[in-house]
């Protein structure tokens, strides 16, 4: 697009328009410009027909068109042990300042809604949020749970006030550490009476070898 600033205006110098909007009294009005799908910068004027003459405000608008903010998730884990944190990274990716970015944050719950819009009352859990910083790299833990299942979460961002989000419902499974499925035991949760009895069954086996290598009476 080209601009076309300078003096004085005329609307030919810009083909593309919104729809003629009229009203029979003095008031404000508004238009939406569709922001093709390329990066590039949009000019163009205001102009009113008043009993057949044309009026313009007295400077071109400018409209910067920016690529489509994108969001990477760089890492998570796909499983952890219970009462483990949850480690998540991730980046957004944009073209501008920093501030432009409002909001980014893992929304996480017990419950999948995969295949459902990524709506944020689904998962009621949230890592962050934080504001846009010169990086644009972020982290942010999913708590420790207790026991075993599955936590689900989305990545989110609002870029310019455009919520972005991936396309994904990630899942990261927790399990129980090992060793401590039924029938077995933990050596740091051993009790008394359990120590005991093992230190018996060592004393006796101690004694029957020192018996077997005695030497015969004469």
């Amino acid at each position: 697009m080209v601009s076309h600033a300078g003096p004085a205006f005329n609307f030919a110098d810009y083909p593309n328009a919104s729809a003629l909007i009229t009203k029979n009294s003095t008031s404000s009005f508004s238009a939406t410009v569709v922001a093709p799908s390329e990066t590039t910068s949009l000019y163009g004027i205001v102009r009113v027909l008043l009993q057949g003459r044309s009026f313009y405000i007295d400077r071109e608008v400018a409209i910067v068109v920016l690529p489509v903010p994108t969001l990477e998730l760089v890492s998570y884990p796909a499983s952890v042990e219970t009462n483990e944190p949850m480690p998540v990274f991730w980046k957004v990716h944009f073209v501008g300042d920093f501030t432009l970015v409002s909001h980014t944050a893992i929304h996480w719950g017990l419950i999948s809604k995969a295949g459902l819009p990524p709506l944020l009352t689904n998962y009621p859990g949230i890592g962050g949020p934080y504001r846009g910083n010169a990086s644009n790299f972020y982290n942010a833990s999913i708590p420790a749970q207790a026991s075993d299942g599955n936590i689900y979460f989305i990545v989110h961002a609002v870029v310019n006030g455009v919520h972005i989000y991936l396309p994904d419902e990630f899942n990261i499974t927790v399990v129980k550490p090992k060793g401590s499925g039924s029938g077995s035991f933990l050596p740091a949760f051993e009790g008394p009476a359990a120590a005991a009895a093992m230190a018996a069954a060592a004393l006796v086996t101690l004694r029957r070898r020192r018996g077997a290598h005695r030497a015969p009476p004469a």
